[in-house]
């Protein structure tokens, strides 16, 4: 188990990098335990950290919310979505990347290298790799992901899977730590024919399972995730049994994009929703599935985690309400378009929201500290149709990238919100 710490002007940031977990620390801490580092600069034994928070060092959570642009509690993203590269082997409906995405060059090797070791100097825990297809170039994706996880940061690799035996057979050539990467893989139906209609290509979604499987039996981390949709609803509950089966730990559903629906020109009802979230729970309860599920990208906190969920969330997660925040977007990450633009999150048109670029000498601390653009989603308040809703001060009106594609505007609600369209508060609660 590897704990890594960063220093901040308040304390510092503790972060759990097999549990994905941090925690807040203040100076008397931070100091006790940079006094007892075992390893290397950023990494603590994870004894002196249960001595920590018996001695109730840690610093009110709630406190973190209250900072000033000012003096904004972090000097640089917990974690960066970097999109790698534009290029693709599928040409999927559900995607939520743009046109103009494709169309973005994509950054030679050494550019990559720059952008990989910014990464390390500022400090950033965790780092999503995605594209596109990352593994198009697996030799460059394994120096990248080398570079960061031998500075002890947490790699998350997104693939559709097509492509995992060529990251079998290069992988061993790389000096990599396994406990530091989890590989993604994007599975969208078991049915062949309905793959083909999501993904533009007709494969066989078995081979990829045994691709998994030999990841799994050299024990590598896997997830498996899936964007829900009207064609593929049916198809969840027969993916998460099949990944409990083999041993996926994590199964993750995605909630559709606005550019899904105009791709598809369908999603499914609010009721289809909540029948799936019991479908899920249901076979989790009969089989006795240790696997877990859940749901993000929008409004999980009210399809599919209960009450009793959130209530765990906050309790167990260092940040209170900036951790339980629906959209950190500008307040915990930040995203890396192919060339090197830095955006609050891929849903923002780079033309208006890009921050910066780190291969222009701007620093991702510097852009995390200085830009107007992200003290504004920071300062940013639930909508006044969100006045009455119970989840308006986690929730802050939905997806920031969203309200601003749809309205030219980060202080309207959410296009997507169940509540906003008119759903039953009583269905969703239930």
């Amino acid at each position: 188990m590897c704990y890594i710490l960063r220093k901040e002007r308040w304390g510092a940031v503790l972060f759990n990098s097999s549990k994905r977990k941090y925690w807040l620390l203040n100076d008397t801490a931070f100091f006790m335990i940079k006094k007892l580092l075992i390893y290397k600069d950023r990494t603590v034994n994870s004894k002196i950290l249960d001595f920590v928070k018996k001695m109730s060092m840690t610093i009110d959570n709630t406190r973190i919310v209250e900072f000033s642009n000012d003096f904004y509690p972090l000097t640089s993203p917990l974690y960066v979505d970097w999109y790698i590269t534009p290029k693709c082997n599928l040409k999927c409906k559900y995607c939520f990347l743009t046109p103009q995405f494709w169309e973005i060059p994509e950054l030679n090797i050494f550019s990559k290298h720059v952008i990989a070791n910014q990464l390390v100097t500022s400090g950033v825990f965790e780092v999503t790799l995605l594209g596109g297809e990352p593994l198009m170039d697996v030799a460059v994706l394994l120096e990248i992901v080398q570079i960061l996880t031998s500075n002890y940061i947490k790699v998350d690799i997104s693939t559709n899977g097509l492509l995992l035996q060529k990251f079998t057979k290069y992988v061993s050539e790389f000096d990599i730590d396994k406990e530091l990467v989890t590989i993604s893989v994007s599975i969208q139906s078991l049915d062949p024919v309905i793959l083909e209609k999501l993904t533009g290509f007709r494969y066989e979604i078995r081979q990829i399972f045994l691709k998994i499987e030999k990841l799994l039996q050299n024990n590598w981390n896997v997830a498996v995730t899936t964007v829900l949709t009207h064609l593929n609803i049916e198809e969840i509950p027969k993916i998460f049994e099949k990944c409990s089966k083999i041993g996926i730990k994590s199964y993750t559903i995605f909630y559709p994009y606005t550019s899904t629906y105009i791709s598809l020109q369908a999603i499914p009802s609010l009721s289809d929703i909540l029948a799936l979230r019991n479908k899920l729970r249901k076979l989790k309860e009969q089989k006795d599935i240790r696997s877990c599920y859940h749901l993000v990208g929008a409004f999980n906190f009210l399809l599919f985690n209960s009450n009793k969920m959130l209530t765990h969330i906050k309790d167990e997660h260092p940040f209170n309400k900036l951790g339980t925040l629906f959209c950190k977007a500008g307040i915990t990450k930040l995203d890396i378009l192919p060339d090197g633009s830095v955006v609050p999150c891929i849903l923002f048109p780079p033309n208006s929201w890009k921050l910066g670029n780190l291969l222009e000498g701007t620093s991702l601390r510097d852009i995390w500290g200085a830009n107007k653009k992200l003290y504004r989603l920071r300062d940013r308040k639930y909508p006044k149709k969100c006045k009455e809703c119970i989840w308006k001060e986690t929730c802050r009106g939905g997806c920031a990238g969203e309200s601003y594609n749809k309205y030219m505007s980060i202080d309207r609600p959410d296009p997507r919100c169940p509540i906003i369209k008119g759903e039953k508060w009583n269905a969703i609660q239930n």
